[in-house]
């Protein structure tokens, strides 16, 4: 055999092998990435709202982004910024409306240590 035909041969090995990773162990090494809490402000005049829950839900639905948790904290929300939380809280388990000083408390509780000696 001729050497460019051994050159070819081993670059199109490396592209398939480049291939397979790419396809079959990148993608478990996205979905091992450690689970997300997306935290979303609601304010009186939170006129973005509906945009960042629809866009929360599509990223739940869609899986691509691993949110285990969904905090709304309500400062001060009007009824109809609290009408969709409900709503969205409703749609999915994983959210919850909190209140800021409940913030706090999860927060402690979700990054507290446990020391062992």
């Amino acid at each position: 055999m001729d050497i460019p035909i051994l050159i070819s041969l081993a670059v199109l090995l490396i592209i398939a092998g480049a291939e397979m990773y790419c396809l079959f162990l990148a993608d478990r090494k996205c979905r091992s990435r450690p689970p997300l809490t997306a935290v979303i402000p609601v304010f009186p005049d939170s006129s973005d709202l509906e945009a960042a829950l629809d866009r929360t839900s599509e990223l739940i639905l869609r899986g691509s982004c691993p949110i285990e948790r969904v905090l709304l904290i309500d400062y001060g929300a009007d009824e109809a910024a609290v009408a969709l939380c409900k709503a969205f809280c409703a749609d999915f388990p994983e959210a919850s409306s909190i209140k800021p000083d409940e913030l706090e408390k999860i927060l402690a509780e979700t990054f507290a240590k446990s020391e062992k000696m």
